[in-house]
């Protein structure tokens, strides 16, 4: 059976039904509490019959019904018994006519009567009012003679479902938002509802302020205000950013002020060391001139001048205060033979600390020992912790400096990852009490008793510089007051090559101006940067093997000053001095003990390190025979004795000529090697080959930043000094420029070619960042890598 469910909004006025009958035509009739109901099953139409519609009532009973044979039904209620016969029930199928009949404005409250349109309701179908007119009232009715009309309307764009209103014909609406509508009506007459009727389209206009052209207004207005708020915001901004810097630059200049005040005053204080060391020989030669022997005076002579260079290396270090980052000049490393240093300073503090009775002794279990640190820094700290020493050392005292090498240096619980220099300095002085300790290293602070504070000079810079140092070279110090009378300082640094960056070992200029300084020889750099030559690199230099000693000297007379000059006087010493000192050109006789100047010019060109150096063979032997000879050993000039002067001068200068010359070919070479090398036809065998191995290896590991000097004379098979020097000789650059060089000619190929980013061929060459590749590559070209791209590089 076929369940349905009927409420009162399908049109029942009382849910409430008493009584069911089916009739013939399976239409069910309801009797109810309040009214008498239809419905058909197949169109599920519910008609209502009240008593306005004819029925004896309204109300009827529970359960009393009944249906005779002839298919009547009875409803009994309490107005009596109810008979329906459905057969005479009829469709109404006519829909009722619907008209507008009035229109009432409600907005103005003090209009009397209020505002009241009346239209003809056969002509009027639009209507619109202005946006204070949205409170109305709409009347309607329907023309039928018969019983009244429900009624059911709906204001579409407004209602969402339609509004029953019963018999009442009006629709009140008040604040209609504006907006267009349509007024539909609909009415019902025997429980069946006629074809919504669409009496009136009724438009209300938008207030001014909500028209769309205003609201375009607020808009603009709107994005203004925020352009101007984020305009000022991002000034004021700005002006905040700017005061910042300023305040920040301020504070950089200051801080920076304050450094260089203080490198100032270190070196102040440093100079008063060998001054000191100075003054005192100097007064004691004026005094004992006379009564002093030779080698005395030569002695102290000889202290006064290392302690002059000394002073005058302090006095360029003044004219780097640009420089001055911190309170020191910056760290820079190379490899030193730390015992020799330390000799050498002990051995100047003797002479000074022998007038005061005092010994000054240096214990050390090493010979020699060669390690990574900074020569300057080092001299500097104990040169400072001796003066300290023998100023508060009373006269025939003692001061011992040690020296260890470690893992494990006093200040540290467990071994480290590098070896350590460990200095202890120790005096058996005045000493300082234990309370004082912690205020040690204050700059201008003297912490000694007022008896002995009045006795010795001093500013209270000493000990604070030497802290400022041993933590420049990542170092520990550490005061310790001896058991009976004096201090013991104890200086640990770190001498290892891991221990220190790649900017933090010395570059040439570095080396050139540690070993004009040096008192004894240093050992081999073995740093990153490029091995220096001597002082007079910048001129070309020239061996002499003559064993005529006089005839030796008038060449070497022709040629010193504008020349660097060497002697030998046989073969094998001038093979040597050669290997050596990587001479330009080698002029040599023939008839030499020892080795003659055939063998001599065979091994030099026969040698990887020295075959690029040009030989002069100079002999009385003038046979045809001879010269070939000479030739086929690689001599690159055959001179007969006797020589006019003017001649050899002439091609020697040819010959240094045509070397500058190869230099630049051979710079230019660098994007292309191999194959205009091959060309060179000035270039010894060996060179050419040597070149070609250098600019195939550098090709081969250009992207790896981390290609230097080191890895490259290593892998080639040369020693750091001879591969500088060879690669010095050929080019007239050094290897760290020649690689540098090398990078930035295959970037401007790369660039030229513009199938990569200036951040990938920064890369690709090698170069780490994007922004030391940019500046590199400007300072070479002239111009940045992205001009560069656009108009190729400036003449």
């Amino acid at each position: 059976m076929d369940k349905r469910a009927i409420h009162n909004y399908n049109g029942l006025i009382s849910n409430d039904i008493v009584a069911l009958l089916e009739d013939s035509d399976h239409n069910i009739f309801m009797s109810s509490s309040y009214g008498l109901y239809r419905y058909d099953p197949q169109t599920e139409k519910l008609t209502t019959y009240l008593e306005t519609q004819g029925t004896l009532g309204n109300q009827y009973h529970e359960k009393s019904r009944h249906i005779d044979k002839y298919g009547n039904l009875y409803f009994g209620g309490n107005s009596g018994l109810q008979q329906v016969v459905p057969a005479n029930m009829l469709k109404k199928t006519a829909d009722t006519p619907l008209y507008l009949t009035n229109v009432e404005l409600l907005t103005n409250k003090n209009s009397n009567p209020p505002n009241r349109y009346t239209p003809d309701y056969s002509t009027i179908n639009e209507m619109s009012l202005g946006h204070k007119d949205n409170s109305i009232r709409l009347e309607f009715a329907g023309i039928t003679y018969d019983s009244p009309l429900e009624y059911a309307y709906k204001l579409d764009g407004f209602d969402k479902d339609w509004i029953m209103s019963g018999n009442h014909n009006q629709a009140l609406y008040s604040n209609l938002p504006a907006g267009h509508y349509k007024l539909l009506v609909k009415s019902r007459y025997d429980n069946e509802w006629s074809h919504p009727v669409k009496l009136l389209q009724l438009t209300i206009s938008p207030s001014p302020w909500l028209h769309p052209m205003a609201k375009a207004a607020y808009v603009v207005v709107i994005l203004m205000l925020i352009i101007l708020f984020n305009h000022l915001y991002l000034r004021i901004r700005l002006e905040r950013r700017r005061y910042m810097m300023a305040e920040e630059q301020v504070l950089k200049e200051r801080d920076s002020t304050q450094r260089k005040i203080n490198f100032f005053n270190n070196l102040s204080h440093e100079i008063r060391t060998p001054v000191s060391l100075i003054y005192a020989p100097v007064k004691y030669l004026h005094s004992n001139i006379e009564s002093l022997t030779s080698e005395k005076v030569k002695s102290t002579l000889d202290y006064i001048d290392r302690n002059v260079d000394r002073l005058l290396n302090l006095t360029n270090q003044l004219l780097k205060f640009h420089e001055v980052q911190q309170d020191t000049l910056p760290l820079k490393v190379g490899r030193y033979d730390c015992v020799a240093q330390l000799e050498a300073i002990v051995r100047i503090y003797n002479i000074y600390a022998a007038e005061k009775g005092q010994s000054v002794e240096f214990v050390s279990p090493y010979k020699s020992y060669e390690c990574t640190y900074d020569y300057d820094k080092l001299e500097k700290i104990v040169n400072n912790l001796l003066f300290n020493a023998t100023k508060y050392t009373p006269e025939n005292g003692n001061i011992i400096v040690k020296l260890e090498i470690t893992k494990l240096p006093e200040g540290f619980n467990k071994a480290t990852d590098y070896n350590y220099m460990e200095i202890q300095v120790i005096d058996d002085g005045i000493g300082m009490s234990h309370a004082e300790m912690p205020r040690i290293f204050q700059r201008f602070k003297r912490l000694m008793g007022c008896s002995a504070k009045d006795k010795i000079n001093g500013y209270g810079v000493g000990l604070s510089y030497v802290k400022e140092l041993v933590a420049c070279h990542k170092g520990t110090i550490t005061p310790r007051c001896n058991p009976i009378k004096g201090m013991t300082f104890i200086v640990a640094i770190p001498v290892d090559d891991a221990a220190f960056s790649s900017d933090e070992h010395k570059t040439e200029a570095d080396i050139k101006d540690t070993e004009k300084q040096l008192t004894t020889k240093p050992a081999t750099n073995t740093d990153t940067a490029d091995i220096p030559e001597s002082d007079e690199a910048d001129k070309p230099r020239i061996l002499l093997v003559e064993d005529n000693e006089e005839l030796l000297e008038f060449e070497a007379a022709m040629f010193r000053g504008k020349y660097e000059v060497f002697t030998a006087t046989n073969g094998l010493q001038g093979l040597e001095i050669a290997r050596k000192e990587m001479p330009n050109v080698v002029i040599s006789d023939i008839l030499m003990p020892q080795m003659d100047g055939y063998d001599l010019c065979r091994h030099i060109k026969t040698d990887m390190d020295t075959c690029h150096i040009s030989v002069i063979l100079l002999t009385a032997k003038t046979m045809d025979e001879d010269r070939i000879t000479g030739f086929k050993v690689g001599a690159d000039m055959y001179i007969d004795k006797p020589f006019n002067p003017e001649i050899i001068q002439s091609v020697v200068e040819n010959i240094i000529a045509k070397q500058e010359r190869n230099k630049i070919n051979i710079i230019n070479t660098t994007a292309d090697s191999s194959k205009q090398l091959e060309e060179e036809e000035d270039l010894n065998p060996l060179d050419r080959k040597f070149l070609s191995k250098l600019y195939s290896y550098i090709n081969e590991n250009m992207s790896n930043s981390e290609l230097n000097v080191n890895i490259l004379g290593k892998d080639l098979g040369f020693s750091r000094t001879n591969f500088y020097r060879k690669i010095k000789m050929l080019t007239g650059v050094t290897p760290n420029d020649l690689l540098r060089m090398c990078r930035l000619n295959r970037a401007a190929e790369l660039l030229l070619t513009k199938q990569h980013t200036i951040g990938e061929i920064s890369d690709i060459c090698g170069f780490g960042t994007q922004s030391h590749f940019s500046s590199l590559f400007k300072k070479h070209f002239g111009v940045s890598p992205r001009d560069y791209i656009g108009g190729g590089p400036k003449e």
